[in-house]
């Protein structure tokens, strides 16, 4: 599997399923700005206080081509295997609520800010991680400063370096107080530095 990040600003999606999971998912996809529809003969009544259109059928795969992505949150494990199939031959994107090693995606715990986001997946083994992604978080607060110092240089970085990659990743060691010296050299164009061998005392 090969991690991504979707944009499903406006994106057409069916989630089949109206239970707790399909719910859940609703929300989640909601969140990201997404046009929802769920298909499903019986519902949570909580579906109706959302921004989402609801198919009271069971599933039939007329249509399925009309959605960028489907998920599959029925509580009958073989008609969420049918629905990653069908997707599959389609070229959907199609994710499921039963672990399915032909679905095209995993569903991965996850939480961002203004800065950036961290995930992280368990394969399935486990489904409940939010200790380790707030961990995550707390290291990755721990270098917003440098992170949005390391920002602000990169436009310089990318358009004097041809290694760029490898001239972040030495800045990114860089103890804090040097590097915000740079990006002042730099702000205020009195030329650079090259650093090589620095011990912090």
């Amino acid at each position: 599997m090969l991690p991504v990040s979707l944009s499903l600003n406006n994106k057409n999606i069916l989630i089949i399923g109206g239970g707790k999971v399909a719910f859940r998912k609703a929300k989640l996809f909601l969140n990201q700005k997404a046009n929802i529809t769920i298909m499903s003969s019986d519902v949570l009544e909580q579906f109706y206080n959302l921004d989402v259109k609801v198919i009271s059928k069971d599933y039939c795969d007329d249509n399925l081509s009309s959605y960028f992505l489907v998920y599959a949150a029925t509580d009958d494990k073989c008609i969420n295997e049918s629905i990653v199939d069908k997707c599959n031959q389609l070229s959907i994107l199609c994710g499921s609520a039963t672990y399915n090693e032909k679905a095209s995606f995993y569903s991965m715990g996850y939480k961002e800010n203004d800065f950036g986001m961290v995930a992280v997946s368990m394969n399935q083994r486990l489904p409940y991680h939010k200790p380790i992604i707030e961990d995550m978080m707390c290291v990755f607060e721990e270098y917003r400063d440098k992170l949005e110092l390391l920002y602000e240089i990169r436009d310089y970085v990318v358009k004097h370096c041809d290694n760029k990659k490898e001239v972040i990743k030495e800045l990114f060691d860089v103890p804090y107080d040097m590097l915000s010296f740079i990006y002042n050299a730099i702000k205020e164009n009195k030329g650079y530095g090259y650093i090589d061998g620095y011990d912090e005392e």
